[in-house]
């Protein structure tokens, strides 16, 4: 009888031991698949901060490529309407010559700058035929 339940107590604690050796093996396994996330999981966190650090970087130059467009577009809109100054200001000196050109010729004492060089002209050929 005594045999007997040796033979019971043995089997249990072989039971139990085979029962703690599958979750022994359950937890080393547990433990692997730990270990290898926190290996992509640290890999990862590497990859992202170096992610981080890109954009830092792209963020500063985006600002720089930002202050340079703006400081293009002020000039471009300067010089526009410097052009349109410009413009305005040959159109009106357009006009005025051409009220110039055609002005009546009414002996008020002004003479077209045609009329100054045509009286140059005959004042040096009267004066040549005047000395001859």
């Amino acid at each position: 009888l005594h045999l007997r339940e040796r033979q019971t107590a043995l089997e249990a604690a072989q039971a139990r031991s085979a029962a703690e050796d599958e979750h022994l093996e359950r937890l080393n396994e547990r433990s692997h698949e730990v270990a290898a996330w926190r290996e992509r999981s640290t890999g990862v966190t590497v990859e992202a901060e170096r992610i981080r650090e890109r954009l830092r970087e792209l963020t500063t130059a985006n600002g720089g490529l930002e202050r340079t467009l703006s400081d293009l577009r002020e000039r471009r809109e300067d010089e526009e309407r410097r052009s349109g100054e410009s413009a305005k200001r040959v159109a009106d000196l357009e006009q005025l010559a051409q009220k110039l050109r055609e002005r009546p010729r009414d002996h008020d004492g002004n003479a077209t700058a045609q009329e100054v060089a045509t009286l140059l002209q005959s004042r040096t050929k009267g004066g040549r035929e005047l000395y001859s």
